[in-house]
């Protein structure tokens, strides 16, 4: 009897033991999570005018994934910010590199263009960001192309841009002022 109580004991002893695997999956899970958010640090960090922190941040998630198209667009707004208009672009090209459908790396993209006054290359990231109907901000990418067209001199384009805004964004008063304004335009 006192045999099988041992064998029992033992039996609930190593039936408490927990195995502890390290699958390759779980780390590439946690290291995408982790990709993330550093990401979002950073991205958060760069709205707050701490670039400092965001480069940190970003650095960071480039350390685990260098070509993390969110990290290098990302980048890219701090290059800029930082008066470094060349690295500013390559971070930017890398992060569509990267990622072609990576929509916001576009409209950061857009926007840098546009900043530099290459007005026509903008409206190409804005034209092929405003394709990816499951981008959360989809109406602020047709307000800068508004904006864009009407700097080509394209006012039906700006129009047409300022209307899906509007429609896009409930009537946000900035759109529907830019569209207001380009209709009288027009005539």
């Amino acid at each position: 009897m006192r045999a099988s109580f041992v064998v029992v004991l033992l039996a609930m002893f190593v039936a408490g033991c927990v195995t502890n695997t390290d699958s390759r999956f779980a780390r590439e899970a946690d290291r995408d999570k982790a990709v993330r958010n550093y990401v979002q640090l950073g991205t958060a960090y760069i709205g707050q005018n701490n670039l400092e922190r965001a480069r940190h941040h970003l650095e960071r998630a480039l350390e685990l994934s260098p070509d993390d198209p969110g990290a290098l667009a990302a980048m890219g707004l701090i290059y800029n910010a930082e008066g470094e208009p060349e690295l500013a672009e390559r971070s930017f090209r890398e992060s569509l590199d990267s990622d072609q459908g990576y929509t916001r790396g576009r409209v950061y993209y857009g926007a840098f263009l546009y900043g530099a006054g290459r007005f026509e290359d903008s409206r190409e990231q804005f034209l092929a960001a405003s394709r990816d109907t499951s981008y959360n901000d989809r109406a602020s990418v047709f307000f800068n192309l508004g904006l864009t067209e009407e700097r080509i001199g394209n006012l039906e384009g700006a129009t047409t841009a300022y209307r899906r805004a509007v429609e896009l964004s409930r009537g946000d008063a900035k759109s529907l002022l830019a569209l207001s304004r380009t209709l009288v335009e027009s005539g």
